[in-house]
């Protein structure tokens, strides 16, 4: 599994939280660059979103409140891919799934790429069609292995629970 493991620092200026794969009894910190050098995955605080078929982790980086970089960790032998640098207009990494295939957001909306550079190298998706009266904006969740974007969709006029809609979106 993935996520983030907290290690409390008194100095305050190294990273609260660190991406991590624990495989059995071992948890490996998810550098973008091996080896015991700093970079901006040990000095800012990273969290391991999504691990694919193949092992390969897409990681975030915080690096400020309001600015995140993305890579895409390999092994601890390997430099990871810096996300943030090979795919154009990448504002926010949401989901990878088994096949390699990125959803994120960029200025103009939703898009899926191939991380890896096959056939589907970059699709950008038209606007999920809403209804405003009845539901909040809808939030991109994830892309599953079929490629359809999952999607949830918030009620407005939910009360004591919230209602909450999840739907497969396979774009034309």
């Amino acid at each position: 599994s993935v996520g983030r493991s907290f290690a409390p620092n008194a100095q305050g200026w190294l990273a609260t939280s660190r991406a991590t794969l624990w495989t059995g009894q071992t948890a490996t910190f998810l550098r973008r660059v091996p080896g015991p050098g700093l970079d901006a995955s040990a000095i800012h605080s990273t969290e391991a979103m999504r691990i694919d078929k193949q092992g390969r982790v897409l990681c975030k980086i915080n690096l400020s409140a309001t600015e995140q970089s993305y890579y895409l960790w390999i092994s601890e032998t390997e430099p990871a891919i810096d996300l943030s640098a090979t795919v154009e207009g990448l504002l926010d990494a949401i989901d990878l799934n088994d096949n390699g295939l990125l959803l994120f957001t960029h200025r103009g909306g939703l898009a899926l790429q191939d991380v890896d550079g096959g056939t589907r190298t970059r699709t950008v998706l038209p606007p999920y069609p809403t209804d405003s009266a009845q539901f909040h904006p809808p939030v991109p969740v994830g892309v599953d292995n079929a490629g359809r974007v999952v999607i949830s969709k918030w009620s407005k006029w939910a009360t004591d629970i919230p209602e909450v809609r999840v739907y497969y979106w396979r774009p034309s």
